[in-house]
């Protein structure tokens, strides 16, 4: 999330629209440098972070992409990171697009 970070710190200019479209899969089971899940990290995590350290700057909207995997899958809250469960096979690759579909479908801030 350091990236995210430091991306969102040098950020000074307005944004009208901020779409996340960031996506990986079926990548080999990997942390990044602050120890998350590296497919979590990307496709969830960053662009949450991302879009709460930049909401200050958008006056317009923010848009979510993600596919229709998240519908085939169910949040482990007892494994939100990844830890316990073989990551290569497919019911958790579907696990793992659940949380995109808990960001909000119509958030208006003002």
């Amino acid at each position: 999330m350091t990236s995210v970070r430091t991306f969102a710190d040098s950020w000074s200019d307005r944004l009208d629209i901020l779409i996340n479209n960031a996506g990986v899969m079926d990548i080999p089971s990997s942390r990044t440098a602050d120890g998350l899940d590296v497919q979590t990290a990307t496709n969830h995590t960053g662009p949450f972070f991302l879009i709460n350290l930049l909401l200050g700057h958008v006056t317009d909207r923010v848009v979510h992409v993600t596919s229709q995997l998240h519908r085939q899958g169910r949040i482990d809250l007892t494994d939100l990171d990844w830890r316990t469960v073989c990551t290569t096979e497919w019911p958790p690759t579907r696990r793992r697009s659940s949380p995109s579909s808990c960001f909000p479908r119509n958030s208006n801030a003002a």
